[in-house]
């Protein structure tokens, strides 16, 4: 080792830079080998998972896709019926509340208090 860099010494600036980039370019190389490792660690099996998912994709139709949308929505609309129809089953008409005046008003009455304004 030591002779390789006493033998770098005698070599030219050039040569010596070059040398440098080189060992610089493959230290960069190998971190960004680890820092993906790291990162990424299941790369190449996310995509092999992705690459099923996507086949499975296109076996679906637009046609297929609209009706399961329709069924859907026809399902949420008949829920929300039968919901509503529970509660007006629930409302009990029966209890009426019947009011009865105590006073009754007169015709002078009624021309009084719209002549006054009150």
């Amino acid at each position: 080792m030591f002779n390789w860099l006493d033998n770098m010494r005698q070599k030219s600036l050039s040569t010596q830079r070059l040398w440098a980039f080189g060992i610089s370019l493959f230290i960069v190389g190998v971190i960004f080998v680890i820092w993906l490792s790291v990162i990424f660690p299941n790369f190449l099996h996310t995509q092999d998972i992705a690459a099923k998912n996507t086949q499975v994709e296109k076996y679906v139709t637009p046609s297929q896709n609209i009706w399961s949308t329709i069924g859907s929505v026809w399902s949420g609309v008949t829920s929300q019926y039968q919901s509503l129809q529970q509660q007006m089953k629930n409302i009990n008409l029966n209890n009426t509340v019947q009011y009865q005046a105590t006073t009754t008003a007169t015709s002078s009455d009624m021309m009084a208090t719209t002549t006054t304004g009150n």
